[in-house]
């Protein structure tokens, strides 16, 4: 879904993804693998989002938050200055346990970037698929 949405344009506002950016997936490093991690060009800065799926539950995408900052600390020692640390996830189940994740996000200066349950992102990927056979036949 995150590279659907980058490659048609759509992106959180938040973080600087542009044209010319190089976006990584399952970036090794000592200590992990980060899922995405976009260099941008224009300002020489990298920005590490960390997935999570909600339907794993509350503690799984909290234990994300912990992830992206080991990451961030991995990539600064590598000698990159400025690394925004992402938090992208599907919704939990609970509107209050994903308003507590956001709240955890900001605290540990991570961009928290929720998207609605899985079950609706696959959803409208389903129903794409179809309209787009039916405009073919």
């Amino acid at each position: 879904m995150f590279r659907d949405s980058t490659a048609c344009g759509q992106f959180d506002n938040r973080v600087p993804h542009q044209a010319g950016d190089t976006v990584v997936y399952d970036f090794s490093l000592p200590y992990g693998s980060a899922d995405i991690v976009i260099n941008h060009k224009a300002d020489q800065s990298t920005s590490l989002v960390n997935v999570r799926d909600g339907t794993k539950g509350y503690a799984h995408v909290v234990a994300g938050i912990g992830q992206v900052c080991l990451y961030a600390g991995q990539f600064k020692l590598l000698g990159k200055r400025t690394v925004h640390k992402c938090l992208l996830w599907t919704s939990v189940g609970e509107v209050m346990q994903d308003a507590y994740i956001e709240a955890a996000c900001e605290e540990a200066g991570v961009i928290a970037m929720p998207w609605a349950a899985l079950d609706y992102h696959l959803a409208l990927e389903a129903a794409a698929c179809c309209f787009t056979r039916a405009r073919r036949h």
